[in-house]
């Protein structure tokens, strides 16, 4: 009996350490990327393209974000950069066969930010500009230069969608 009651006083000690360590206070979003919407600059309105694939220019492993469909990407920043681009590779046949990219580059500042007790530290940034090159993205609208980890569309890209 004695053993018993030294392993549950042992176990009521530990307890309360592990728990203390939890971050259960602290957001499920603890990154902070900037979420890009694809829209038609003719109509204005949302869009899936087709047959897309994306990803950052000179990132650790040619980091592929997205391939085949989408309607909307996020583009991670790089806490020690004050500069990322990213591809945007067409792989519709008509446009594949002629190479047909986009690159899209933004810049930006980093700020260290710290949150509170449970999530620690994190980066926000502020974005400066951005720039595109223009073979099927007409336009980029920028909602909110201030991305945190607030999970919400800050860069709205405007692609042709029709022959002119």
């Amino acid at each position: 009996m004695g053993k018993i009651l030294t392993y549950i006083v042992l176990l009521l000690t530990i307890l309360p350490v592990g728990q203390g360590c939890s971050t259960s206070g602290c957001s499920d979003n603890q990154t902070c990327v900037p979420r890009a919407g694809f829209y038609s600059y003719s109509t204005g309105s949302k869009i899936t393209v087709d047959s897309i694939s994306i990803g950052g220019v000179g990132a650790p492993n040619d980091s592929l974000l997205v391939t085949l469909r989408a309607g909307e990407t996020q583009l991670p920043l790089r806490a020690n950069y004050p500069t990322v681009s990213f591809f945007f590779r067409y792989l519709q046949k008509d446009l594949q066969d002629y190479g047909v990219v986009d690159t899209l580059t933004i810049d930006y500042t980093t700020i260290p930010y710290f949150a509170d007790e449970d999530c620690g530290a994190m980066f926000r940034y502020t974005i400066n500009d951005i720039r595109h090159t223009s073979n099927l993205i007409d336009s980029v609208a920028m909602l909110d230069s201030v991305i945190t980890n607030v999970d919400l569309e800050q860069i709205q890209i405007y692609f042709r969608t029709e022959a002119n």
